[in-house]
């Protein structure tokens, strides 16, 4: 059976009680909390949206140069 640490107790404890405290228990052991940048995300998802529809252009041109 795997040891596990006090602080894994900690921190599971601390998230069952609330966010709050798990914050305070993270901030506490120095653990870091990765943040998402949804401004990076949203930009890349326009400019993939944007590649895809040229890409669905030319092939659609191609099609229907194919049925001519």
């Amino acid at each position: 059976m795997a040891r596990r640490s006090v602080f894994d107790d900690m921190i599971r404890r601390s998230e069952k009680a609330g966010n709050r405290h798990a914050k305070a228990v993270r901030k506490s052991l120095g653990v870091k909390k990765k943040k998402k940048s949804a401004k990076k995300r949203a930009k890349r998802n326009e400019q993939d949206i944007r590649e895809l529809a040229g890409q669905i252009s030319v092939l659609s041109q191609q099609i229907a140069d194919m049925k001519k």
